[in-house]
């Protein structure tokens, strides 16, 4: 019996040097900060050589000629290809685009089959190639230029759990890359992101026509397959 007895004993310490070698082996990984959180996502993007976008607004401002959604994908060259709507001279417009090589081709409903070249400025509106950017430039940048970052709380979609965190991006970024945005006042951005830490969406407000306040929806990607821009009418 006392045989036995010292086993039990002896087992039970062992079992509790190894829990106690498991705990100290293991320890809990410290949680990222906001800063963190959103600059590693700018890095992936940064890095990314194919990009998916969605920019889009559920509302204009009167009397302007802007961008009611953008979406497709593009390349770091920069290209783009995708659909954009526009509201110029109070009237819709919805056009596939491609944008490479430093031109930008339009196909719209009611201007046959072909691709025509266009200038986007003259109808107040980005090269989208440019949206895509190169590295950390185009949209990708607000999350390398964003400061005052803090977390706003967390709110769930669906099953999804989001965190909200809010912060400033500089005017100057989006008169840079629309013709339409003012530079002079600072433009507010929610982003919103998973618990692993994965971007979700992001909401950007400020004067991207101006005189008047706007908000876009954007959400990026980065897609699994190449994005290839093809040679318009080819």
């Amino acid at each position: 019996m006392n045989r036995l007895v010292a086993i039990v004993v002896t087992l039970v310490a062992c079992s509790g040097l190894v829990l106690s070698g498991c705990s100290e082996s293991a320890p809990k990984e410290d949680k990222k900060t906001v800063q963190e959180t959103i600059s590693d996502i700018g890095t992936e993007f940064a890095e990314a050589k194919y990009l998916e976008f969605a920019l889009t607004t559920e509302k204009l401002p009167s009397d302007v000629n802007g961008i009611k959604s953008a979406i497709g994908s593009g390349n770091r060259t920069p290209a783009f290809v995708g659909d954009i709507d526009l509201v110029t001279g109070g009237t819709a417009v919805g056009a596939e685009v491609i944008s490479r090589d430093g031109e930008v081709w339009a196909k719209t409903a009611v201007g046959g089959p072909l691709f025509l070249k266009i200038d986007p400025a003259s109808i107040d509106a980005p090269d989208p190639a440019l949206l895509v950017g190169t590295s950390n430039d185009g949209l990708v940048a607000i999350f390398d230029q964003a400061t005052e970052l803090k977390s706003d709380g967390k709110s769930r979609e669906g099953n999804l759990v989001l965190e909200t965190i809010v912060g400033t991006l500089p005017g100057s970024l989006f008169a840079d890359l629309l013709p339409t945005a003012s530079g002079k006042n600072p433009f507010t951005v929610k982003f919103r992101v998973t618990e692993q830490g994965a971007f979700h969406d992001l909401m950007v407000t400020g004067e991207f026509y101006r005189g008047n306040t706007t908000t876009y929806r954007l959400k990026i990607s980065i897609p699994e397959e190449p994005v290839v821009i093809p040679q318009p009418n080819a």
